[in-house]
């Protein structure tokens, strides 16, 4: 996930990058990219590549997120300001949130947790290609992926599903929905772990799935701090 910060509050993009770095999901999915000016964002060709964008109301926010929703209709943009005379103009221009000035690091961290859930519902799906065929699959059915060397097949709530890829690669796209790698072949979806064992996972299907003794233990911190956000 990209996140943008425009505004010339450092305060801002150092608190956000540590609730990042505290967060349950692997730091390495997330990029924080902070533009101290619009000037500057906009001189910048790769602005409209971003996920959700941090925009300071006080400096025309409202004109820059029209300008960014124009190009990126699915961009989730928070506006924030020092009173409450912008609060409108969040309204007009869809924002997910107004965030008042000066920044509460909590209330950050809650709007955080925001954010990824309005991402998540707007990248639900993955499209596989095997061969001649291409396959639409939602992330929240997939069960558990298995991978080595570059083919990858996909355990699904609805079968099973073939696809060309390197594992670790999948793996970063699918940590900020909640999926977690326990083997050097195996990454399973959290939201079906039923329990863990000693050398395995056991999914909600009655699955086992091989855990690898170097990776246990920080697996299953992961998943101790997953299973506090349910």
């Amino acid at each position: 996930m990209k996140i943008c910060i425009c505004d010339n509050d450092t305060f801002l993009c150092d608190e956000l990058i540590k609730i990042i770095d505290e967060c349950f999901f692997s730091p390495e999915a997330f990029s924080v990219r902070c533009y101290y000016s619009p000037e500057e964002m906009l001189r910048d060709e790769g602005y409209k590549s971003y996920d959700a964008y941090f925009i300071n109301a006080d400096k025309n926010g409202a004109e820059i997120a029209e300008v960014i929703k124009s190009s990126r209709k699915d961009a989730i943009i928070i506006l924030s300001g020092k009173s409450d005379e912008h609060i409108f103009d969040a309204f007009m221009v869809e924002a997910l949130y107004y965030l008042r000035k000066p920044v509460d690091r909590n209330e950050l961290g809650e709007l955080f947790r925001r954010i990824l859930t309005k991402y998540q519902s707007l990248n639900p799906s993955l499209i596989l290609r095997w061969k001649n065929e291409r396959h639409i699959i939602k992330i929240p059915d997939i069960i558990y992926i298995e991978g080595y060397n570059r083919h990858l097949t996909f355990y699904t709530k609805h079968g099973e599903f073939s696809s060309v890829g390197r594992i670790q690669n999948i793996y970063e796209k699918l940590l900020i929905h909640g999926f977690l790698r326990i083997h050097q072949g195996y990454t399973v979806n959290m939201h079906h772990i039923k329990h863990f064992n000693v050398n395995e996972v056991v999914m909600c299907d009655g699955t086992r799935v091989m855990i690898s003794t170097r990776k246990r233990t920080e697996a299953l911190k992961l998943y101790d701090e997953f299973l506090k956000t349910k």
